[in-house]
């Protein structure tokens, strides 16, 4: 049992502690305080090292008193937990030029092809740097979409542009880039939304999106987007 006294401006709590009798500053000037202290205490001491209390009193009771209480239950504070740095631009962009490098190990991506995606990182690094955004929790949908405009007002100002089809295929791969994010769990989704897909039968290099991504895909869309890829294999060297 702790009983509470006071000791010139403080109260402290009297109590024994192995078979002796201390008397320990609660560090209060408030009698209310100091009886709901030894309360709190005591229901501590009673449940023992694992009791939630402690972390509780710590910043409170005075760190000798504290050290004395929490002792005798052998409690010990746990250690900070390092914090896990948050995944940045740079970290997804490196996972997918691995991926892109293990693909082209197996013969399942060509050199014309990885060069064509590594063109497309570029276009978003730019963005990326004119926006400030360096944390991957910060590319949300609505930035996806704010590039995709950003995408196609560059391309359309080059002279002898056919347009801002360049576009599907930067949506695409950025797709696939941060698919392969979620797989390796940087991020918890994908922020990308899809204007479409390049062709299943790419005109250079072997095509890098899966059987299963192709095949949701209908038959007329394909023959579509297959038209739109050939366009932009012909003007890769212009971005």
């Amino acid at each position: 049992m702790i009983n509470v006294s006071r000791a010139g401006k403080t109260y402290r709590a009297d109590t024994c502690i192995s078979g002796n009798r201390v008397r320990l500053s609660l560090g209060t000037r408030n009698e209310d305080a100091a009886q709901r202290l030894a309360s709190r205490i005591e229901k501590a001491l009673a449940e023992g090292a694992q009791s939630q209390i402690w972390t509780e009193l710590e910043p409170i009771l005075p760190q000798y008193t504290f050290n004395q209480f929490a002792g005798t239950v052998g409690y010990r504070p746990q250690e900070a937990q390092p914090e896990i740095p948050k995944p940045t631009w740079n970290d997804l962009r490196s996972a997918f030029v691995g991926y892109m490098q293990q693909r082209m190990a197996i013969g399942k991506l060509s050199d014309s092809t990885r060069d064509r995606y590594l063109q497309t990182l570029k276009q978003f690094d730019a963005f990326l740097a004119e926006k400030g955004i360096v944390f991957a929790s910060d590319i949300t949908r609505a930035v996806v979409e704010s590039f995709k405009v950003w995408r196609v007002a560059r391309i359309t100002a080059k002279k002898g542009s056919r347009g801002g089809t360049g576009m599907v295929l930067d949506v695409a791969v950025l797709h696939k880039l941060f698919q392969v994010a979620v797989e390796e769990e940087l991020i918890a989704r994908n922020p990308v939304k899809f204007e479409g897909r390049p062709g299943d039968s790419p005109t250079r290099g072997a095509q890098p999106f899966s059987a299963q991504e192709l095949s949701q895909t209908a038959a007329a869309s394909e023959r579509r987007f297959a038209h739109i890829h050939a366009v932009e294999m012909e003007r890769i060297s212009w971005f």
